[in-house]
């Protein structure tokens, strides 16, 4: 039995927050040319980490704040090395009768920031109010953190005031004490030699886009503690390889600290093109072309409406029209060639017809004007008077330069790949069209594209909403229809999925959220699952002017803002209209809603996964209100089995407010539960918040191997694989990279098997085999599994093999030539495979099949779930028995935690103790 100890020695109270980078654009697919250039910032989880300096701080904020306004205080994220407080709530607080404008919402913040310096970390005189936006009832101000008139990067101070003149919330990044020297030793012009020097600068077609200024740069050296640099920032834009090179030179040292590629890529009648509406996969259809700049000679210009009709008044005979794919939100250009171009005759009275087919205009052209106005008409659903979708923007199809092929990407302009190389033209895909429109969106929010994928995952929600298909880029390869870059419809995990990751690949987290959550009010609200559906434009607002007010710059940060821009009575306290819904979208993928501060409350502690098939499964909460007294009748656990039917069962009252149920032991299961109660006037609470949408899960298993241990598997048994040496399988603690994950799967390892560590698979196959798993007398059986397989080619492949014989024969259940970055679960029922299951082995191989291509696998957190007939127990299976061992404590020395792994043949009791040594 693997055991996890943690210690923690001292309380770190520093802050980080990381640098904005204005300007910013992005690539639909991962660019290989960034790995070559770009440095990045380690990349730690100062939000969610967890330290006791993190939970003092949590605990002290809000009680300072409960004494300083009365009622409960709840701190939804902690900045670990700032010590403040990101968003704090409670009571709305009142200030003022009303606010009217930017300037009283200033005074009044500035007054609250003054009575909570001590929560802040703030000083009103080293703040400037940057943004002020107002939406849905509520004003924000938002300040920028400045030291000797010079911007502390990503360090803000945000306060919500309702227009009724109520405190809402308050928060903050900014740092009390930056112990740095603030005269640069080095000048701009020796800055920007360097930022030249470090790139392939060809002086032709290259140019220093953006100047050098200084800024102090936060740099993280761990989840609780950051040490500072003052910097100058500049950017340098480059033809080859296509970049614009955010550059952070230290102005101290020369040294380049941080470097990202900001690119991430009555005359009158109708109107009618052939467009394939979503992408090739799904045909082409006859549609109006609304917004279109339609030319009559003698009489100027009209555009037509958002029906595609147009008039223009005049008379005096025929006259010639023309038209072009331009109007008031796009402008279309054939990049390499002549543009789109209709011409003809229009009568008085006789309405022309102005068309696009394949004999004016390019399949991509048409696609790609259809989709840009698609988007405008989708936001002036909940936010017409907003300003981005409302401004033409540029769009280049047919590219076969920069990125391409197999790509788009904004950089101001959106661009897009003519087809080659097995992949689709990407203008021909409507949804990658909405996706690369969405990093302008981001921008126009945000002012760059935020952290932790942000900006990708913001720009696959509005192609999500607007397509309804979860699958991004469905179509993205030729002749395949079935699967495209990346889905939102998944299980991964904040902040495992998502710290260190490639920002494609983390995007996928807060995409899966919003696609949850949208799922769910399209069945809350009724109206069925499309682009203008209630629950659909209930998502889309929430969305989006959550992004409006806070500006969130990280994942945890926008979840939070969603339910900021949910509340409709200026009190999170009692949660918000669609708190269920948003809530149990959130806990799908590792977010924490919330905390509702009255009504009824649980303090819960979840059932974490077991080999346990003999003994009960206790279950046991404190559960209280706010209103009344819990009525002990009413406290209920739910729970099933493999997805069944609910059952109910009443806990017994242990005295207080404690409560405890068990539920019966299970052979093999996944098994999920909540609870519920009531209080004494009918107040009623779930845990967890959202339940049954939302519930607890568990897994009862045969067997459950996080792989923190190698016993047993062998790398190329056969002697055969081929590959260089330094891409076998090998069993570490990984090294982040592009293509390799920072982190094994498993919350509370560190090892798992990767190929090569810091290396890919290079020109051969690299092959894994399990030991032998006897699932002799097994009636049902399932394997699961977590896998990663990065390839930036169609050609290579990750295959897994089962043996039911012990490996005399094989059979391969899982052929994987395209990958997709980021920890995936995959399970195969073993009894559907093989009848009935006997001596199982497993074999995982990993092929480059000669060019020079990026293959990247990782595997890790196995489990067998069986059951066996009345005549074998599970004890007739194979035993797992772990040796008595205790490994060397890391960090040594603790920083400012340490953990110490052990383990024993068994389950049993266990002491550690920390003794002195010194004599």
């Amino acid at each position: 039995m693997l055991q996890l100890a943690k210690f923690t020695t001292r309380l770190i109270a520093l802050a980080l927050a990381l640098a904005g980078l204005t300007g910013a654009a992005a690539a639909f697919t991962p660019a290989s040319q960034n790995d070559l250039y770009e440095i990045r910032l380690p990349a730690y989880d100062t939000l969610g980490g967890q330290s006791f300096g993190r939970d003092v701080g949590m605990l002290q904020a809000a009680q300072t704040l409960e004494a300083r306004y009365g009622g409960r205080w709840s701190v939804y994220a902690w900045n670990n090395l700032s010590g403040t407080p990101r968003h704090a709530y409670g009571p709305a607080v009142p200030l003022a009768a009303s606010v009217g404008d930017a300037a009283a919402l200033e005074s009044l913040a500035r007054t609250v920031i003054a009575a909570n310096a001590d929560v802040l970390g703030a000083d009103n005189a080293e703040l400037r109010l940057v943004a002020a936006p107002h939406a849905l009832g509520k004003w924000v101000a938002h300040f920028q953190q400045t030291v000797g008139g010079i911007d502390v990067a990503g360090a803000r101070l945000r306060v919500a005031i309702s227009e009724s003149g109520k405190l809402l919330l308050l928060g903050s990044d900014c740092f009390a004490e930056i112990p740095l020297a603030m005269a640069p030793s080095l000048g701009a012009a020796a800055a920007e030699a360097i930022a030249i020097g470090a790139l392939p600068f060809d002086a032709a077609t290259d140019a220093v886009t953006e100047k050098p200024r200084l800024l102090v740069l936060p740099v993280a050296l761990s989840e609780t503690a950051v040490e500072h640099h003052l910097v100058w920032r500049l950017t340098v834009r480059t033809a080859e390889p296509l970049g614009k090179w955010v550059t952070d030179v230290d102005a101290h040292t020369g040294e380049i600290l941080q470097r990202l590629n900001d690119i991430h890529f009555a005359y009158g009648g109708g109107t009618a093109m052939g467009a394939q509406v979503y992408g090739w996969c799904d045909g082409e259809s006859q549609v109006a072309i609304p917004y279109l700049r339609i030319n009559v000679s003698g009489l100027g210009s009209t555009n037509s409406d958002a029906a595609g009709n147009w008039t223009l008044a005049g008379s005096g005979g025929p006259r010639a029209v023309t038209a072009d794919l331009f109007g008031p939100y796009v402008s279309v250009d054939n990049f390499p060639g002549a543009n789109a171009l209709f011409s003809g005759t229009v009568l008085e009275n006789l309405p022309l017809t102005v068309s696009f087919t394949d004999l004016n205009a390019r399949q991509d052209e048409r696609d790609t004007f259809d989709a840009v106005n698609d988007v405008h008409d989708f936001f002036a659903l909940f936010d017409p008077g907003f300003a981005y979708p409302n401004t033409r923007i540029n769009a280049y199809v047919n590219r076969a330069d920069g990125y391409c092929p197999g790509n788009a990407w904004w950089d101001g302009t959106i661009n897009f790949c003519a087809a080659g190389g097995g992949f689709a033209n990407t203008g021909e895909l409507q949804q990658v069209v909405h996706h690369e429109f969405g990093h302008g969106v981001q921008a126009a929010i945000l002012g760059y594209q935020g952290e932790q994928g942000l900006g990708e995952g913001n720009s696959d929600i509005l192609g999500n909403l607007i397509t309804q298909d979860p699958v991004i880029g469905r179509g993205f390869y030729t002749g395949n229809c079935a699967s495209g870059i990346r889905n939102s419809l998944n299980t991964l995990q904040y902040p495992a999925d998502v710290i260190g990751q490639p920002i494609h690949s983390a995007g996928r987290v807060i995409a899966g959220f919003n696609w949850d959550a949208m799922v769910l009010l399209q069945a809350e609200l009724g109206g069925g699952a499309a682009w203008n559906a209630p629950g659909t434009v209930a998502s889309a607002e929430r969305w989006h002017f959550g992004r409006v007010l806070l500006l969130p710059t990280t994942q945890p940060d926008q979840v939070f803002a969603t339910f900021f821009a949910d509340d409709d009575n200026d009190n999170l306290e009692d949660g918000t209209p669609h708190y269920d819904s948003f809530c149990a979208a959130a806990e799908n993928h590792g977010f924490t809603c919330p905390e509702r501060l009255i009504g009824v409350l649980f303090a819960h502690t979840p059932v974490g996964d077991t080999m346990d098939t003999a003994n009960p499964y206790p279950v046991t909460t404190q559960v209280v209100s706010t209103y009344a007294p819990i009525e002990a009748s009413s406290v209920t656990l739910h729970w099933r089995k493999d997805g069944g039917a609910w059952t109910a069962v009443a806990m017994a009252h242990d005295g207080g407010d404690s409560y405890s149920a068990s539920i019966p032991a299970q052979e093999s299961a996944q098994i999920d539960y909540y609870l519920t109660a009531a209080d004494a006037i009918g107040t009623v609470g779930s845990e967890p918040d959202g339940a049954p949408a939302a519930f607890h899960s568990f897994m009862v298993a045969w067997l459950i191997d996080p792989l923190e241990s190698a016993a047993g598997w062998t790398v190329n048994p056969d002697g055969n694989d081929g590959a260089a040496a330094s891409s076998a399988w090998v069993h570490v603690d990984p090294i982040g990279s592009a293509a390799q994950p920072e982190d094994d799967h498993t919350p509370a390892g560190t090892l798992c098997w990767v190929t090569g560590q810091a290396n890919d698979v290079d020109t051969g196959r690299t092959t894994l085999l399990s030991p032998v798993f006897d699932l002799t007398g097994a009636v049902s059986a399932a394997l699961r599994y977590w896998k990663w397989f990065v390839t930036d080619s169609t050609n290579d492949e990750f295959d897994v093999w089962l043996s039911n014989d012990g490996g005399a024969t094989w059979l391969r259940v899982e052929h994987d030539p395209n990958g997709s970055p980021g920890w995936e679960s995959v399970t195969h029922d073993l009894a559907a495979l093989f009848g009935a299951p006997a001596l199982l082995r497993i074999k995982v191989t990993a092929e480059d099949f000669g060019a020079v291509n990026e293959v990247e696998a990782a595997l890790d957190d196995l489990a067998i779930l069986a059951s066996f007939d009345d005549l074998t127990g599970v004890g007739d299976g194979l035993e797992i028995a772990f040796p008595v061992r205790l490994e060397q404590n890391r960090p040594n020395p603790f920083n400012p935690l340490t953990e110490i792994r052990y383990s024993l043949p068994a389950a049993g009791p266990a002491r550690l103790a920390v003794y002195d040594a010194r004599p």
